[in-house]
């Protein structure tokens, strides 16, 4: 009866007991993973009867499109029509908090920066619940170089250009493949600029070896006004293997700094998608699904034999399709055969048991 635990369970949603949500988002994640679910560089503008009218419904809107650009980035094309609509009470439950930059106020209307943090566990339960699977994991960082040619003039390493300030407002840290920027001084200046520009392998070498990464890529971009076009493209070495992306946004006379922002996000987003693809297909042939109840008297003792299991040696994923008062299903997704999963549990201290009904995570 061992092979019933490599069975998948039932999607259907479940009731999300209020109290536990409540606790869950009180729980704090670690910072690696609360990256993944950080959206920033979220542009709001709302007009209203007062500004502070216009503020609420400003950053409501960008809440609700901070959720929607997160959901994107987690899930599958197909799997969005299978996610409840985004409305106040969803985003009541997900929502840890936000922050606004760069606030600009009228008699009637409001502007601003916004950055919302979303609760892991709040969102992959969401994902559970209308059963869609979530196994995200961002790749090691990536070093970004950007280049900027406007009407034949170019920019490396300076930083005082739209486009290097582009990609610091969107939140580069928080993405699939998290981004760092050099810091533009003497040192990086010194190492041959037109190397830089080409991809060149020594000279991003160079680089990689100053900022202690092992990738790096370059991003340039081309405006011409009288085209009305600001012209993309990513090169070089990245996680996922090699990286060659190109992208062209239309430029509306004054928007230019939208274009940019909408041109660096297009990029990053085939940037995530890459290392997303690659990602799924590199999960390895012997991966198999373990499905198991875990019983907990409460929310802590839950959370730690979460981190238990997906810390666990071969564990590539730990999925929750349903969570109740104490209990919660989970789909362990395992490097390996079930005989190495429950090697793997009983060095933790755990092991399987047939309650008759369906297989149990307990203490030895």
């Amino acid at each position: 009866r061992l092979g019933q635990l490599a069975r998948g369970v039932s999607r259907t949603g479940a009731w999300l007991w209020p109290a536990l949500v409540v606790a869950l988002m009180a729980t704090m994640p670690s910072l690696a993973r609360a990256n993944i679910f950080t959206v920033s560089g979220i542009e709001i503008s709302a007009t209203a009867a007062t500004a502070t009218e216009a503020k609420e419904l400003a950053i409501a809107e960008g809440q609700t499109k901070a959720l929607a650009s997160l959901l994107g980035k987690l899930t599958r094309a197909e799997d969005i029509a299978n996610l409840p609509p985004i409305d106040a009470a969803l985003l009541q439950q997900v929502v840890i908090g936000f922050s606004l930059d760069d606030e600009r106020t009228g008699p009637t209307q409001y502007l601003a920066s916004l950055t919302v943090r979303f609760h892991p566990d709040a969102i992959e339960l969401l994902l559970a619940q209308n059963g869609i699977k979530l196994a995200i994991v961002q790749s090691p960082p990536t070093l970004l170089v950007t280049v900027f040619w406007n009407a034949d003039q170019l920019s490396v390493f300076d930083g005082a250009d739209a486009w290097t300030e582009t990609f610091r407002r969107i939140g580069v840290q928080n993405r699939l493949v998290p981004l760092l920027q050099p810091l533009g001084d003497a040192a990086d200046a010194a190492i041959d600029r037109e190397a830089v520009i080409a991809a060149d392998e020594v000279a991003l070498g160079q680089l990689m070896a100053r900022y202690s990464v092992e990738f790096a890529i370059v991003a340039t971009a081309v405006y011409a006004p009288d085209k009305a076009v600001v012209s993309g493209s990513l090169i070089g070495p990245g996680p996922a293997g090699q990286v060659n992306i190109q992208k062209q946004i239309d430029v509306v006379p004054g928007k230019e700094a939208r274009a940019f922002r909408d041109l660096a996000n297009a990029l990053l987003d085939a940037l995530d998608e890459q290392w997303r693809v690659s990602e799924g297909g590199s999960a390895g042939a012997n991966a198999q699904d373990f499905a198991f109840v875990v019983p907990f008297r409460d929310l802590p003792e839950w959370v730690g034999v979460r981190d238990r299991l997906e810390t666990m040696a071969g564990v590539k994923s730990v999925e929750v399709s349903a969570l109740a008062a104490g209990s919660a299903s989970v789909v362990v997704s395992f490097d390996g055969d079930l005989s190495a999963f429950l090697n793997q549990l009983d060095g933790l201290g755990y092991a399987m048991y047939d309650t008759g009904q369906r297989w149990e995570l307990g203490l030895r």
